[in-house]
């Protein structure tokens, strides 16, 4: 079975994905771009990357019930960590890269991004009556 909005969410994932790559490319050449996980010390760009990367990837696995535990555990597992960083941006307490001169910190950017996948994965997995 197709998710009924697969093909926006897909869209809306290539170009997290890309932007997300972009960054990890500028974290490599100057460290310290991304915030850091306090605990692991590992710069956030790449876990949301491995965190998109799973969410794309379970809209093709074939069988429905492990096609939607792996698409909300990555999720909603975004969805913590972009929340972690936006409250950290917001209080003044971390950093968030802005992208293109824009004002717009790239986690309340993913904070969006996420929602809104959450929002269309869920609207399409909503069976019809």
């Amino acid at each position: 079975m197709k998710l009924r909005y697969q093909k926006y969410i897909i869209r809306i994932l290539l170009v997290v994905i890309l932007v997300t790559a972009g960054l990890i490319v500028v974290e490599l050449q100057a460290p310290g771009t991304c915030p850091v996980y306090p605990v692991f010390g590992i710069p956030a760009c790449m876990v949301m990357e491995i965190y998109f990367v799973f969410i794309f990837g379970s809209l093709f696995i074939p069988y429905e019930y492990i096609r939607r535990v792996t698409f909300y555990s990555a999720t909603l597992l975004a969805l913590g960590s972009s929340i972690f960083f936006s409250v950290n941006e917001f209080l003044g307490v971390g950093s968030c890269p802005r992208v293109f001169s824009l004002p717009i910190p790239l986690c309340y950017a993913a904070l969006f991004s996420v929602v809104l996948v959450l929002v269309l994965g869920n609207m399409g997995y909503k069976k019809k009556i």
